[in-house]
């Protein structure tokens, strides 16, 4: 575990709800240079920090949370529908709006509208702008643009505002706090916040993170750190505190189940949960499983493991690989509606859904 406070920051922090510092003014950015981090907690997991090897290398470690890698047993999905995305739209992420579903499709730099119909509209965003995730704010859509270094927000009837971050920021990842958005920029190690009238701020995080991936809790913000293999919490006072997960783990996404936060960790085909006290346990999924996303139903996780082109549900209270469904196509979005669970193809160019409920 690594703590350190987010100095320097003067004045108010806008609209937002999440405040952890003053403002540095639309699209500003103010570089941080906080005190060394010093000292490390790890329980229930392998060593710590990121190390040198590669994911390939790391790919055999077996998590000391799980006894033994489980053996992939692959079902048939229960699929009720695939849609077909225009062609060329490689779909990245997926949200419910409460009625309708929408993908983030990075080939195409658009946005894609499932009605329950199954009737799908999409529409531009500005050219390369390879949106990389979606949320829903309660009004509009939000997408988190990797190329354009911004945000863009779609209204319900396809109307689209785009708002710059700093440059370079490549949002991977975006959640909405319940009054603004935040993006990870793994591009500028930083976060920012983005209100609902486009007022941006970016806070830049400790150490090369790479934040890949965020998450609200209701109280504090989480992000999942590829570049480091580790997670941060960031509390609405500004004390950023860093949790290591195992050496390799490179998480991709990150969840929040109402009590923890899990990863999916691309690097070491697994999942790791992160209790509210910081300590950390590790499961293993398949070998070779890569989950690039991860997602709460209100009972189980799922994650959607491009590796093996499979869907798999873990149990939260055990950790353990219940299930996994062949999918195919390259799933990288998962996202659950009340009923369904529903998975984009990025390679097929198409959306799955599956009914759980």
């Amino acid at each position: 575990m690594r703590t350190a406070r987010l100095r320097g920051w003067v004045g108010e922090a806008g609209d937002g709800a999440f405040m952890v510092g003053g403002p540095f003014g639309r699209s500003g950015r103010r570089s941080l240079r906080p005190a060394v981090l010093a000292g490390v907690l790890l329980v229930g997991s392998v060593a710590a920090g990121c190390g040198s090897s590669t994911a390939a290398e790391d790919e055999d470690v077996v998590p000391a949370a799980s006894v033994a890698r489980p053996v992939l047993q692959v079902r048939a999905a229960p699929v009720a529908a695939t849609y077909n995305l225009p062609a060329g739209s490689g779909p990245t992420a997926i949200v419910s709006d409460g009625t309708n579903m929408w993908t983030a499709n990075s080939g195409a730099s658009s946005v894609s509208k499932i009605t329950p119909t199954g009737v799908v509209t999409s529409f531009n965003l500005p050219g390369g702008s390879r949106p990389q995730a979606i949320a829903f704010d309660g009004a509009n859509l939000w997408t988190a643009n990797f190329d354009g270094s911004s945000v863009s927000k779609v209204a319900p009837a396809g109307t689209v505002t785009s708002f710059n971050l700093p440059a370079r920021s490549e949002a991977s990842a975006i959640a909405f706090d319940g009054r603004a958005v935040w993006t990870a920029n793994s591009g500028t190690n930083s976060v920012s916040q983005v209100t609902p009238t486009g007022s941006v701020m970016t806070y830049e995080l400790p150490e090369q993170r790479a934040p890949s991936g965020i998450a609200f809790d209701g109280v504090n913000l989480w992000t999942a750190n590829n570049g480091t293999s580790s997670v941060s919490k960031v509390t609405p006072t500004g004390s950023v505190t860093t949790y290591d997960l195992p050496r390799g783990s490179y998480p991709f996404d990150i969840v929040f189940d109402g009590v923890n936060l899990w990863t999916a960790d691309n690097g070491t085909s697994s999942v790791s949960r992160i209790a509210p006290t910081g300590s950390v346990t590790t499961f293993s999924l398949p070998a070779g499983s890569r989950p690039q996303a991860i997602a709460f139903d209100g009972k189980d996780l799922w994650t959607a493991d491009s590796g093996t082109n499979t869907v798999s549900t873990i149990s939260v209270a055990t950790g353990a690989v219940v299930a996994s469904y062949a999918i195919g196509g390259s799933p990288r979005g998962i996202a659950f509606d009340g009923t369904n669970l529903w998975v984009t193809q990025f390679e097929a160019g198409a959306v799955v859904k599956m009914p759980i409920r």
